[in-house]
């Protein structure tokens, strides 16, 4: 099993980046970030057969560039075939933040941040990330950026850039976005900047003007033609439109379509019209509320554009995932760029177990026999991500592997000692 999560083979295109010697601490540093559930660098140290001081250099003084790792670990992903980079694919964009105000002190990198799970404003640092969905249902994390106050005047600014950023290495067409972009700048940006589409969850309390088409000459009663029923630009709220005779029956609830619209509060930078979808789904309180950047769209399109913003969802689970089980948020490196080179590294494992994952589930007896493993020693019964870090971390220890060895023998499986 040691052979499944032996990485030395996918980093061997990442040599030119680094000198002999750096390199091999660099091997060390992500077999020990992939074996090990929990680390210091003493772990990656003991593990690597490396002492403290070359495991610490590695991270605050060696010169390597970030940039470059970046653009080899997005290389290396999308050459896959499942994750080749096609114009179907939609991005996902987020922000995160990470309590660094416990064990250790970061000087100026830490300032007050929202934490959405502790619901306050603590000490930490924030970062921005985009992951990427692809036609075939792979999910990987595309880019992401740590954000300093200091360096930015507004964080406005660092989202705009850090958009930019995302458009040029993706082709993926469509941006989704939490209502916390509800901004027309970030709204004009994705627009008419980086010519993409948009889809944005807005509250339904916002106002809006509708725009319709003027009735013929002679109409005087506008009932007779839905199509005219409103033919003044009125100041309404969403919530106006909400009528229970004009939803559309859907699977699970019902759904209404909003053409032709200007948002109030953005007609003094963004005016462009765009489509309001209101999603209700049964036995939920509130309605889902999305802005997207289409004048009109059809019955199925829109749809099709709610069950893509849940989708969204799935991908927030890959920075979760770092943070619960790569340390993400137990690093003590109190330098920025020691604390980039932490992060691009902790990116890169859990690229490195997507891309397992998929090459896995393309080897049926394998997948098979990982989910006994896991059944039976973690009680897991779908193939995650998180079940293969899980795995790895068992077969670090050479009891555990012997474990595994006899739970295969015992189910019939000893041809797939091969594996191991």
């Amino acid at each position: 099993m040691k052979k499944v999560f032996n990485f030395r083979q996918q980093i061997k295109h990442f040599r030119s980046l680094f000198d002999g010697r750096t390199y091999k601490t660099f091997q060390s540093v992500i077999n020990g970030m992939a074996l090990l559930r929990q680390w210091s660098q003493s772990d990656l140290a003991a593990l690597g057969d490396k002492t403290i001081r070359q495991i610490q250099y590695f991270f605050s003084t060696a010169k390597w560039s970030v940039e470059q790792l970046n653009a080899f670990r997005l290389r290396f992903v999308q050459n896959k075939k499942d994750f080749h980079d096609r114009k179907s694919d939609f991005a996902a964009l987020d922000g995160s933040t990470t309590r660094k105000d416990k064990d250790a002190h970061f000087g100026n990198l830490v300032s007050p941040v929202w934490s959405g799970r502790d619901h306050q404003v603590v000490n930490g640092l924030k970062f921005f990330g985009a992951s990427i969905q692809t036609k075939t249902g792979r999910k990987y994390i595309l880019d992401f950026s740590l954000y300093v106050s200091s360096l930015w005047k507004s964080e406005r600014e660092a989202w705009k850039v850090f958009m930019t950023t995302v458009a040029k290495k993706s082709k993926a067409w469509l941006f989704v976005l939490d209502s916390g972009f509800r901004g027309q700048y970030i709204a004009k940006h994705i627009f008419t900047t980086l010519k993409r589409t948009f889809l944005i969850r807005i509250l339904p309390s916002q106002y809006v003007w509708v725009k319709r088409k003027r009735p013929r000459k002679g109409l005087r009663k506008f009932k007779e033609n839905p199509q005219y029923s409103c033919p003044d630009r009125r100041l309404r709220s969403i919530k106006s439109f909400l009528r229970e005779k004009e939803a559309v029956q859907v699977e699970k609830g019902k759904i209404w379509i909003i053409p032709h619209v200007v948002i109030h509060a953005w007609r003094g930078v963004f005016r462009e019209e765009v489509t309001i979808i209101v999603y209700h789904k049964d036995g939920f309180r509130k309605p889902l509320v999305l802005c997207l950047s289409q004048a009109e769209v059809t019955q199925d399109e829109a749809f099709s554009f709610v069950q893509t913003y849940f989708k969204r969802w799935s991908i927030e689970q890959l920075f979760k995932e770092i943070k619960s089980w790569f340390q993400f948020e137990k690093f003590k490196i109190t330098s920025l760029e020691g604390i980039q080179k932490y992060l691009h590294l902790v990116i890169l494992v859990h690229t490195l177990f997507t891309s397992k994952t998929a090459e896995i589930e393309h080897i049926p007896r394998l997948k098979h026999i990982i989910q006994i493993i896991l059944k039976a020693k973690r009680n897991i019964i779908e193939f995650t991500l998180i079940g293969l870090k899980l795995l790895a971390n068992m077969v670090s220890f050479p009891t555990s592997l012997k474990s595994i060895k006899r739970l295969l023998h015992a189910q019939n499986l000893c041809l797939s000692y091969r594996f191991l």
